[in-house]
């Protein structure tokens, strides 16, 4: 009987320890800054605020009706709008009802300041980096494949080096193949590849074939918008290859199936008898379930109704022109239904050019509504002016500075340009996805950015109080997202959740210069060349930085780069301070986790005064060389603690500076 107690006693300690365990995990996942048991957190300073209204990026993973719960204030008396339509019921409390799309949305609540935050019922598994992505990804080298897998390198100009993680399948032969099966329903995908250039340079057209379990689809490829050649601007021109070998290899295809395949078909990637190409690289496969289209606004003109056809090949710029400006006159928004529109006339070289205040321009979806051409963009020189849901699709072949303009372009600045909204927006082929100079007040979110010849988005000289969030950028030839304070101070931007990946020239996040900015929460990946995952720069002879400016909270996977022109490392987080262009800003790079860096965690560089900067809290782990480097030239000081710094190959924190640069604080765990 004794025994019996015992055991029973044992066994309800046991149960009481579990149960307090149990009560404060849950305590403490409630604690967390994106996580709650009811759903998903978006905290007021991610907010894009812009006369008293807050404006959140919301990530959901299907079409529906939401209960959306907020903190602080009640709802009482507030207008609230929903990817920019009032919402048209009373609110009182502190919860309403709203139908939200599949992916990116957008929720607007004026006087919104005693709001401290938002919650999305039901929606609990906020990404904690990087864009909310409705797609699934698949690593080529990762599953079934008879073909060459090639990995691990990381020297430019190498396919390797250009390839996601670094790797890639390589399909030469009659038979070859990669194999998935479906993580989940699809209807679409996109498929990363590279297939041989010409030998004029001009790429060429070959199939490959695609069997989604039984069924056969044959999918279009082509080398027309990537290799280029020699050294920058680059050249389409293969004969140049003796001053500067190839490069940029990769380009992707979208392709919309007939039906939606249930999770588990089999997806294979097979070269067969027709698949002409030498070669084949996969990269790697996106795959995803893209809802039905949008439906025409009660308040917008239809295109269609101005002369626009869909899909047949002729161009129509003029009559979407002309539903612009009939939409500007009776004060409506303009819809353009799915399908392909050619935009190709010279006299709209620069795009639609919005001249007018309040223009408001959706589409039926990044899949579904396609603006194709070499003059398919926009001109912004106006303000409160929002684009939504749709794809623009150029035919930009290498890098002209002088010749092609932005996807968006707000380059020439006008007084007024202000409150832009771009959302859901996919962008490709351009030289820049946004370029923006002297704009107050950009909301750029959920928006995928691929395979261009310049900047992914550029926020230049002056351009201020923009939150660029939600945002999916990919084989930029220069940097993925940089902030250019050339001219003009910028002042309060926020970089925030985005995913940017493979840059083939620069930095996957820049810097240079700014008052009071925030690089937050970023998922940074696989910097190609010349630069960092995130540079923190004097160069260009940028306005010097000023106030607080916070890296926090990133996620950086094998970034940092060579300078191969001087043979000079970059870390993963590059902070380069030139000569004469000092950086004494409250700069805070703290609570990053930086992995499997290509030299340097973290490299301090160049020759101009650094004074005031902590880092703090980072997790480095993986270094090519050291996890924190100081470079010979660098001039100043900083406090660096509480740094985890492991399997550092040259070793943890290296200062060869010559005593010109004191470490305050180094105390490290």
């Amino acid at each position: 009987m004794k025994s019996i107690k015992k055991t029973r006693i044992i066994w309800l300690g046991f149960i009481c320890f579990l149960l307090l365990f149990l009560t404060v995990i849950l305590l403490i996942i409630n604690k967390l800054p994106i996580f709650n048991l009811d759903g998903a957190i978006y905290e007021r300073e991610e907010a894009f605020v812009f006369d008293n209204t807050y404006t959140y990026g919301i990530g959901v993973r299907k079409d529906g009706v939401y209960t959306v719960k907020v903190k602080g204030d009640s709802l009482k008396d507030k207008t609230i709008m929903v990817n920019g339509v009032i919402q048209e019921e009373t609110f009182n409390g502190n919860k309403f009802n709203a139908y939200l799309n599949k992916g990116i949305n957008s929720i607007s609540i004026d006087d919104g300041f005693d709001i401290e935050n938002i919650i999305i019922m039901g929606e609990g598994d906020r990404n904690s980096v990087g864009a909310f992505v409705t797609y699934d990804s698949y690593e080529a080298e990762d599953y079934d494949t008879n073909g060459v897998i090639s990995n691990n390198s990381r020297i430019y100009r190498e396919f390797a080096s250009e390839a996601s993680r670094r790797g890639y399948v390589s399909l030469n032969d009659i038979g070859d193949y990669v194999s998935l099966k479906l993580k989940n329903d699809t209807n679409a995908l996109v498929i990363r590849y590279c297939i041989p250039d010409s030998d004029d340079g001009k790429g060429i057209n070959s199939s490959l074939n695609l069997y989604m379990g039984e069924d056969l689809k044959r999918v279009e490829l082509t080398s027309r918008y990537s290799w280029v050649y020699s050294n920058f601007p680059w050249s389409n021109n293969p004969s140049m290859a003796s001053k500067g070998g190839p490069h940029m290899f990769f380009d992707d295809v979208r392709v919309v199936l007939d039906k939606t395949y249930p999770a588990g078909t089999e997806l294979k990637l097979i070269k067969e008898a027709g698949n002409s190409a030498e070669y084949y690289l996969i990269d790697l496969i996106e795959t995803e379930e893209i809802s039905a289209p949008l439906a025409q606004p009660g308040n917008a003109l239809n295109v269609l109704d101005y002369g626009a056809i869909a899909d047949d090949g002729q161009d129509d710029a003029k009559a979407i022109s002309a539903c612009i400006e009939e939409a500007i006159a009776l004060e409506k928004e303009v819809y353009i239904p799915a399908g392909v529109f050619e935009i190709g006339n010279p006299v709209f070289i620069n795009g639609f050019v919005l001249r007018d205040n309040n223009i408001t321009i959706r589409g039926a979806g990044m899949w579904h509504t396609i603006l194709h051409g070499n003059a398919a963009g926009f001109t912004i020189r106006a303000g409160n002016i929002s684009l939504y849901d749709f794809s623009l699709l150029g035919e930009v072949t290498q890098r002209k500075d002088s010749i092609d303009p932005p996807a968006i372009n707000m380059v020439t600045p006008v007084k007024g340009m202000e409150n832009i909204r771009i959302q859901n927006l996919w962008i490709e082929h351009y030289k820049v996805g946004l370029w923006a100079d002297v704009t107050y007040g950009i909301n750029m979110l959920g928006c995928r950015i691929r395979n261009t010849f310049a900047d992914g988005i550029n926020l230049c000289g002056g351009t201020s109080n923009c939150v660029i969030t939600q945002n999916d950028i990919r084989n930029t030839g220069d940097d993925g997202i940089a902030m250019f304070n050339r001219g003009v101070l910028e002042v309060n931007n926020k970089i925030i959740y985005n995913t940017v990946s493979l840059p083939w020239l620069a930095n996957n996040i820049a810097l240079y210069g700014g008052k009071d900015m925030v690089i937050k929460g970023n998922w940074l990946k696989d910097t190609i060349c010349f630069g960092g995952g995130i540079n923190i720069s004097t160069n260009f002879k940028p306005k010097v930085f000023e106030g607080t400016i916070l890296i926090e909270g990133n996620k950086l996977e094998r970034c940092g780069s060579r300078e191969n022109n001087i043979n000079v490392d970059y870390g993963a987080i590059w902070i380069n301070t030139v000569e004469n262009y000092p950086n004494q800003a409250n700069c805070i790079i703290r609570n990053n986790e930086i992995q499997d860096s290509t030299y340097q965690g973290v490299s301090l560089y160049n020759k101009g005064l650094l004074e005031n900067m902590i880092i703090e809290d980072n997790n480095i782990n993986g270094c090519g060389t050291y996890g924190i480097e100081i470079g010979r030239e660098t001039v100043g000081n900083a406090t660096i603690r509480n740094n985890r710094i492991t399997n550092a190959q040259a070793g943890d924190i290296y200062d060869n500076s010559n005593l010109n640069f004191q470490i305050i604080k180094d105390r490290e765990k």
